[in-house]
């Protein structure tokens, strides 16, 4: 139901501790998020349309939690006229290019409407509150110069990119008519503990196998940014980029082959000697490169500090014990 709270939101009596808002709380940034806000000691309040799950790969942490799936502004209004947080990170929506392709009228209705839904009421009950969207490369397509910098024009080539783009826009509506204060994330490829799909998982599941059959050419590259990075890049975007609307890179700057991922994994599961083949079938939707210029989030202080080797085998580790 929406509205239903399932965990108490006491009022706020340490007003030492600042207040963060996460949508999309159980999700998987979003969890890594509230993770790392409640090490930091901030009040971390948690919004998502489904409830924690005891079995969930990954659970949020969290002071207070509201079910909300963002279509009415009333729920959100309320927390946030009563909480007044410092910072609300919005990391709710569908993260699926494929789905997006396959019905791309449920992914904008999943994407745009409950991010409307949130820029309305921080308008409203809560102006003073940063807000950091967890926005995508996919913004960015199939760029021809690299790295890319955020000057890169907009030329998404999927559903999902397209949708991304346009929360991006209202979040400059937003910022230049109506005085919010706020930054778009754009986030290029995640991994980590918790994190059921995608190339790392995916490629993962098939070298316990002793399979190493890669969707694509193989030498696909993309630029990896551990799940833990991504949640203390979107707190320094949160607390001390501008707030006027500006995107920004998240990411690490380094490109990896998706072949040279592959006898990686191969390496920890002890398949390394298995063939590595591709299928050849170029993903719909999907660049076959990226790097990121990440300039404009170094100069907020923000670095990686978890090396993508290690945070690879804390990846693994958990896949080998929760993965079928």
């Amino acid at each position: 139901m929406i509205g239903d709270r399932i965990k108490a939101m006491p009022a706020q009596t340490n007003t030492s501790r600042d207040v963060v808002v996460v949508t999309g709380a159980c999700g998987f940034i979003g969890a890594h998020c509230t993770h790392l806000f409640a090490r930091e000691r901030w009040r971390v309040l948690g919004v998502d349309r489904r409830r924690p799950a005891p079995g969930a790969s990954v659970r949020p942490t969290l002071d207070g939690f509201l079910q909300d799936e963002l279509v009415s502004i009333n729920g959100l209004a309320d927390l946030l006229a009563r909480e007044k947080p410092r910072a609300l990170i919005h990391a709710a929506g569908p993260a699926n290019v494929e789905q997006s392709m396959r019905d791309p009228r449920g992914d904008f209705l999943a994407q745009v409407l409950p991010w409307l839904t949130t820029l309305e009421a921080v308008r409203r009950a809560s102006p003073s509150t940063r807000v950091a969207l967890c926005s995508s490369a996919a913004v960015y397509g199939a760029p021809d110069t690299y790295p890319i910098c955020e000057t890169t024009p907009a030329r998404p080539i999927s559903p999902y990119g397209f949708h991304k783009v346009v929360k991006e826009q209202m979040l400059s509506e937003y910022v230049s008519l109506h005085g919010l204060t706020g930054s778009a994330a754009r986030i290029f490829s995640t991994f980590g503990p918790g994190l059921d799909q995608l190339a790392v998982f995916d490629i993962a599941r098939k070298a316990r196998k002793g399979e190493l059959t890669l969707e694509g050419a193989g030498n696909e590259t993309r630029d990896y940014l551990y799940v833990e990075d991504v949640a203390a890049a979107m707190r320094t975007i949160a607390v001390s980029a501008p707030g006027a609307g500006e995107a920004i890179n998240v990411a690490s700057g380094v490109e990896t082959e998706i072949a040279d991922l592959a006898r990686r994994i191969a390496a920890y599961f002890g398949t390394s000697d298995a063939r590595i083949s591709a299928t050849g079938r170029i993903a719909e939707g999907k660049p076959s490169r990226w790097r990121a210029d990440v300039r404009q989030l170094a100069a907020l202080g923000f670095s990686p500090s978890v090396p993508f080797a290690t945070g690879l085998e804390r990846t693994l580790d958990w896949i080998a014990e929760h993965a079928r």
